[in-house]
């Protein structure tokens, strides 16, 4: 068929013509009318490809920029956006489903530029929720990767997961969690990890709960393993930095495993306990030092020291 074509007038020394398709204003009482763009379909060819593109500026000026909005609306709901990508509906035809990508522009010159994902405020009810998720699949599901770029002569980039702030109430909760099994398989790991380091110090881990300046107390934090009906319970191993270079000088990594201190009260306790057992032995509690090429590392078991009172005692029984 024939082709057509809308182009604005060209100048050599000014700015080219613009081009405007607008529907006007709507009356008192009706909708103001839509503008419909759209490629036409094919039965056995590929249907048109549809463009939305400004222009390079290859002098002294910007490229520019595109916006995508929808008007305010006084009542009801705002209008929506949607972007999809196209779907494949022959299931034989081995084809996969189109992708979506959203990216910010590269720079050779100074700072990439910057993507921002962001759910709508609200002045009197709840914002909105943002939702990120991989697709449901008939063998697995689709992966979520969040990550930082990479780097080169500077850091690469750093990540944050952080809940929302509040000035009068609870802040938000932040959840990491993979969901139950299904009836044959395990359910998903949770893997937290710092990456190595070849010349510099690998990276550190910190799991803390917030202070409590005022009158509540600070949070709790809850590190144990569920319960299993076979087999042997699951194990929970906190162990200290080795040192792998004899010639080092360097000492292994200290644990410490402490009750909380108490400028008011009674410190708080700490305890170790191997675990009970209704139809068998008890679970075996060991204490010991360090093996050593020159001297064994000591065992230490003492009361805590007293001011005004008496120190702690020991009971071995």
């Amino acid at each position: 068929g024939g082709s057509m074509s809308l182009i604005s007038g060209s100048t050599t020394d000014s700015s080219s013509g613009a081009v405007t398709m607008q529907t006007p204003s709507a009356g008192s009482t009706g909708d103001s009318g839509a503008v419909s763009i759209t490629t036409g379909s094919a039965s056995n060819g590929n249907s048109g490809t549809m463009a939305l593109s400004t222009g390079a500026s290859t002098g002294s000026g910007t490229a520019g920029d595109m916006t995508l909005s929808i008007g305010d609306g006084v009542v009801g709901q705002g209008g929506s956006v949607s972007v999809t990508a196209g779907d494949v509906v022959d299931a034989l035809s081995g084809g996969t489903g189109g992708d979506l990508s959203l990216e910010g522009g590269d720079s050779s010159a100074s700072t990439g530029g910057s993507s921002s994902l962001t759910a709508g405020a609200s002045s009197s009810a709840d914002g909105g929720v943002l939702s990120l998720s991989g697709g449901s699949g008939a063998t697995a599901g689709g992966a979520v990767s969040i990550g930082g770029g990479s780097g080169s002569s500077g850091d690469g980039g750093s990540m944050s997961l952080i809940s929302g702030s509040t000035t009068d109430s609870s802040s938000g909760a932040v959840t990491m969690q993979t969901p139950s099994a299904g009836s044959t398989g395990d359910s998903g790991a949770v893997s937290i990890t710092t990456g190595s380091a070849s010349n510099g110090n690998s990276g550190t881990m910190a799991l803390s709960t917030g202070a409590s300046t005022g009158s509540g107390t600070a949070g709790d934090m809850t590190l144990s393993i569920g319960d299993g009906v076979v087999g042997q319970g699951g194990s929970v191993s906190v162990t200290a930095g080795d040192v792998v270079d004899a010639l080092s000088g360097g000492t292994g990594g200290d644990l410490s495993l402490e009750g909380g201190d108490s400028s008011a009260s009674t410190g708080g306790s700490s305890s170790l306990t191997a675990g009970a057992s209704s139809s068998a032995d008890g679970g075996v509690l060991s204490l010991s030092g360090g093996s050593g090429a020159t001297a064994g590392g000591a065992v230490s078991i003492g009361g805590g020291s007293g001011s005004s009172g008496d120190g702690g005692s020991m009971s071995l029984i």
